[in-house]
């Protein structure tokens, strides 16, 4: 490992904060998004020898972005899609709960379809 991965790192948040950089929070990113381990730990090793002390939160998203890109189209879009929301504002409030109840809808129709075929 490079002497910039073994050294602490700090980062800072978007409120201002200065905090330790943890490249688990990356990683658990990624595995949630349904990257496989040797694309996670092939992506956060771009990451970690990109960053730089005092980077920000949103550059080091850019970051990582840019290398899910490159392994795969699909994992970048997931990646991006809190993004995408906060971008929506304050409609993204409304955004979320429509979906949310749109899914919940579809699974309980999903589900008595289920039951429906179970009991015939």
């Amino acid at each position: 490992m490079n002497e910039k991965c073994k050294r602490i790192m700090f980062i800072i948040k978007a409120n201002g904060e200065r905090v330790k950089f943890k490249p688990e929070k990356i990683r658990e990113t990624l595995r949630r998004i349904g990257a496989k381990p040797e694309v996670i730990e092939h992506i956060l090793l771009n990451v970690q020898k990109a960053i730089v002390d005092n980077m920000t939160t949103t550059e080091i998203f850019r970051i990582v972005r840019r290398e899910i890109k490159k392994e795969n189209h699909c994992l970048a879009h997931r990646y991006n899609l809190r993004q995408g929301l906060l971008k929506l504002g304050p409609a993204g409030f409304n955004f979320e709960k429509y979906i949310g109840k749109t899914l919940k809808k579809n699974i309980l129709a999903d589900q008595q379809l289920k039951e429906s075929d179970f009991f015939k």
